[in-house]
């Protein structure tokens, strides 16, 4: 399986991704013709309204490029029955309104820089947020009501809308759980749980006894995910894909985790949820370390965490990382954590 390459043309540099490319371009060769040809030609123009509350033209254009991603996904959804015919009207409005798009995107920017000039997100959290595509701290529009589109009506356009971290808007996100009062309720979660260790020992025992049918076994279920993600990761960058390690290794290396762990998730410390049957965001999961090393049977790059902190991380996926980007699409670590809940 072959990958694309893209290469800077004004040195050696090459990319996987042709955005990564432009980026590069635009930092380390501004003057060059390829800025003017993609920046210039399509450029959206940031309201005065918004620079005098601190926005600047690259920030402005990525929103509204987010607010016309988040239309069509919406649109997407009720086509797979997600939606009601007169929940969607609104959204269909929009998808062929560019000047009311635009009109909502402003009024929403203006909303939330008013309000949140240090631009924290509206439930709570401690953490800058960005506009940057694969910033380590990007913000999305996140529909307070999942069953609904994120845009109602022209009359309460935000009434489903909150701004939040993109790595906390995620499949089986906290935020999904707790709503508005997530940094409230994890932090709760966190400082009552602090001091007291799980009883590993008793887990483990628990999981010897599991039934060797793979549906039915957890470590099974997480092996398996691995050999399947280490697939998946190598044939993407067109490597080799690593001959998997025994079922037996695996467990015995998954049981020196959790006792080097207490039992609890390695960012969060909160307890980690043994079975499949509990909450789905606290059940337990593989992480690896580095992101830049995908091999998941290099043990020593591994760590156990709970499910929604699992948060995919861009440049895992990318080969070629300039040295720039080194903390771009990052995913979520102990540091972030702790800033963002404010412990």
């Amino acid at each position: 399986m072959s990958i694309e390459q893209h290469n800077c043309p004004c040195c050696d540099e090459t990319f996987t991704l042709k955005s990564n490319m432009y980026r590069h371009v635009r930092k380390q060769h501004p003057n060059h013709l390829l800025v003017d040809v993609r920046y210039q030609a399509k450029r959206i123009k940031c309201p005065p309204e918004l620079i005098e509350l601190g926005l600047i033209q690259h920030e402005y254009a990525t929103f509204i490029n987010n607010v016309k991603a988040l239309v069509e996904h919406d649109l997407k959804k009720f086509k797979k029955n997600r939606f009601t015919e007169d929940d969607i009207a609104f959204t269909r409005m929009l998808k062929n309104d560019n000047a009311l798009l635009h009109q909502l995107a402003q009024r929403l920017l203006s909303q939330w820089l008013t309000n949140h000039p240090q631009r924290h997100d509206m439930i709570g959290g401690k953490v800058t947020l960005e506009f940057t595509s694969h910033s380590t701290n990007k913000l999305t529009p996140d529909r307070t009501n999942d069953s609904k589109p994120h845009f109602l009506s022209l009359e309460h356009p935000f009434e489903n809308i909150r701004i939040v971290p993109l790595k906390l808007n995620t499949m089986y996100s906290l935020i999904q759980l707790f709503g508005d009062q997530t940094r409230e309720k994890i932090k709760e979660l966190v400082l009552k749980t602090r001091d007291v260790d799980a009883d590993v020992e008793t887990q483990i025992k628990a999981y010897e006894d599991l039934s060797k049918e793979k549906p039915k076994n957890v470590i099974y279920r997480l092996y398996d995910s691995c050999k399947l993600s280490n697939k998946t990761r190598h044939q993407k960058l067109n490597q080799p894909v690593p001959q998997p390690v025994s079922f037996e290794l695996f467990q015995e290396q998954f049981f020196k985790l959790l006792r080097r762990q207490r039992g609890k998730c390695a960012i969060s410390n909160l307890p980690l949820n043994y079975n499949f049957n509990g909450v789905k965001q606290f059940q337990i999961s593989v992480d690896r370390i580095d992101p830049h090393n995908i091999n998941y049977w290099d043990f020593g790059n591994l760590q156990l965490v709970c499910v929604a902190l699992n948060v995919a991380d861009n440049s895992r996926q990318r080969k070629y990382v300039h040295e720039n980007d080194s903390t771009l699409g990052a995913g979520i670590d102990s540091d972030w954590f702790i800033k963002y809940f404010d412990l």
